[in-house]
């Protein structure tokens, strides 16, 4: 059984604009309590049964923690052969939602056989894979959906002037998520709350396609070839590492589909200790976030549950997320 919970976000209208945006979350950040007292490999074992939404990336967040805490060294062969499965499990979420997702919106049937396709060729993340689902994207809408957008003036719905998610110190995230839970629910840096995700991690296109609808859809688009085409070349030859020196404490940081997933573990004698999780879902449907951000001010009519939809499945189409005008 899967944690994932589901947001509720709340819009408030006055003077026929959206005033107040309120969003709440049954998520259960802290489920990953459960792994506290359990030996390291049971804990990794665990991580992908809680958190179905990503799960090889929540295990590799997991493995770069517990390692980190133990001193392990991870050969490069290893930590490549763990990036790549990361990449094509980030491949199948972008190209499932493109060729499942995206013809809904512009009224065209979804392109299952050609989902399924994609998945069972990346699912190993082998080189073979990368060609088969390139073929199976082929006939992708994403020019369609482009042109919809532009058409229906929505390429810039759900902008946002807040900054994008860069580099952050990993001791910080260490010293925040040492605390309470109250971070990990609710997290800012210095008072501000980051976007995460695939316009976060290809800031360049802000430049030419702005920050809104259009942005984020040409970001996925963009990683899952970048994705694809990293899964097209073996991966380099290994070379052994020296040892660490464990402190018991390890930080694990993924770029995961969703955007910047933080694993945070204390292990002592083989146990684990404390285990914190920062979730990307946390960053973006913060309740300054840049789901609200996007939505405020906008104007109350026909279309606005159908804009609020989109710009949350633009920012992380596998939230279970209902909204509603109180």
């Amino acid at each position: 059984m899967t944690l994932e919970g589901r947001l509720r976000v709340g819009l408030t209208l006055e003077a026929g604009r959206v005033a107040r945006v309120a969003v709440d979350s049954t998520r259960l950040v802290t489920a990953c309590r459960v792994l506290e007292g359990k030996p390291a490999d049971t804990a990794l074992d665990l991580l992908p049964r809680l958190f179905a939404v990503c799960g090889t990336a929540q295990r590799a967040a997991g493995e770069i923690a517990c390692e980190r805490a133990l001193g392990i060294a991870v050969s490069p062969a290893r930590a490549e052969a763990r990036r790549r499965r990361v990449l094509a499990e980030t491949a199948i979420e972008h190209g499932t939602r493109i060729l499942m997702d995206w013809p809904a919106i512009i009224g065209e049937p979804p392109q299952a056989g050609a989902a399924r396709t994609l998945r069972a060729a990346l699912a190993p993340a082998r080189v073979s894979g990368a060609s088969l689902a390139g073929e199976a994207l082929a006939g992708s809408p994403a020019p369609r959906l482009f042109d919809w957008l532009r058409s229906q003036g929505l390429a810039d719905y759900g902008a946002d002037a807040a900054p994008l998610m860069a580099g952050m110190d990993e001791e910080w995230l260490l010293a925040r998520l040492a605390g309470d839970d109250a971070f990990c629910t609710a997290p800012n840096h210095d008072g501000r709350v980051y976007e995460t995700g695939p316009l976060a991690r290809w800031p360049g296109l802000v430049a030419e396609y702005g920050s809104g609808l259009l942005a984020r859809h040409v970001a996925r688009l963009i990683e899952l070839n970048a994705a694809l085409d990293v899964l097209a070349h073996d991966a380099a030859a290994d070379e052994p590492l020296p040892p660490l020196a464990g402190s018991g404490i390890g930080l694990g940081v993924v770029e995961a589909a969703r955007g910047r997933l933080v694993h945070r573990v204390a292990i002592a004698d083989g146990i684990v200790r404390r285990y914190r999780i920062l979730a990307p879902t946390e960053w973006n449907f913060h309740a300054d976030g840049p789901l609200a951000r996007g939505l405020l001010g906008d104007r109350a009519d026909d279309g606005l549950l159908l804009r609020a939809r989109l710009l949350v499945a633009a920012l992380d189409p596998c939230v279970a997320c209902d909204i509603a005008i109180i």
